[in-house]
């Protein structure tokens, strides 16, 4: 049932958007002719609908759980990457006393560079330990569990619920190295929800990796990116449409109705379809 309620959210949240930005789609979609207002008024009523049912039907303590045993998972993992990276570090700094002990080198002489390569090491261990400054990470921690109790006033279990996924989410978002210019947009876009955030860059980042391995139909494929540069969902999606309606009208029989609404729209293959059809 969650999951139901989930998907329309999604479905009406996606529908209020294209029906901000370009109504007319989804009257072509659905075949019908609503205002631009009716169509707005009804994905809101949906979207709002959905997301009360979302906070009736949702279970955050089973989740809480989850997310804590995740998290504990984590300390666990990094825990042993410490070890191993102390083990390291032992084992080079026995390494430079028995080089010391053979060779007989000077205190004097080579103390400096001992040093500096033992610092090296060091420093390297205390990067993979602690990559964000601790001051940061705790202002950070703080600002998300203020949030979530200014959000949930009187609800421990919420609070926790909400600090907890968007602080993992938070730790989530540190680790990512790869397309920086995702993670930029979806963090000016959502700056102060790190789940957003997360769900926006792995959305967008899926998207683009999907339109990039696309070999077929290029000039489709182009004209989705030129209409839509830096929304890597938006461009899969209208790729996806006007593919689907181009090969619907490969198999349609020549006729005059359907060179006129080829000449009437030469470039967009799912209007070329909708005016054969009407």
């Amino acid at each position: 049932m969650e999951n139901l309620i989930v998907l329309v959210f999604l479905v009406s949240f996606v529908g209020l958007l294209i029906a901000v930005i370009k109504p007319q789609e989804l009257n072509q979609l659905m075949k019908k002719d609503f205002t631009k207002k009716s169509l707005v008024i009804f994905f809101s009523i949906a979207l709002f609908i959905s997301f009360v049912g979302i906070g009736i039907v949702a279970e955050p303590k089973s989740e809480v759980v989850s997310e804590n045993t995740t998290n504990l998972d984590q300390e666990v993992t990094l825990g042993e990457e410490i070890n191993d990276e102390v083990v390291v570090l032992d084992e080079i700094q026995n390494s430079v006393n028995q080089d010391l002990e053979n060779n007989e080198i000077s205190t004097s002489n080579s103390s400096p560079d001992i040093i500096v390569e033992k610092k090296t090491v060091e420093t390297e261990v205390k990067e993979l330990i602690d990559p964000e400054p601790k001051d940061v990470l705790t202002t950070v921690y703080d600002e998300i569990r203020e949030r979530a109790v200014s959000e949930w006033l009187n609800d421990t279990s919420m609070q926790n619920y909400e600090y907890n996924r968007q602080k993992t989410a938070y730790e989530y978002i540190l680790r990512i190295s790869s397309y920086p210019e995702i993670l930029d947009r979806a963090i000016s876009e959502w700056p102060t929800d790190y789940v957003m955030q997360r769900y926006e860059y792995d959305k967008q980042k899926d998207a683009h990796e999907i339109i990039e391995g696309i070999s077929i139909y290029p000039d489709i494929k182009s004209r989705s990116q030129n209409e839509w540069p830096t929304d890597y969902v938006m461009q899969l999606y209208e790729y996806n449409r006007q593919k689907n309606a181009y090969e619907s009208l490969v198999n349609i029989p020549d006729s005059p109705e359907k060179s006129a609404a080829i000449s009437e729209w030469p470039n967009n293959y799912v209007m070329q379809l909708y005016e054969y059809n009407n």
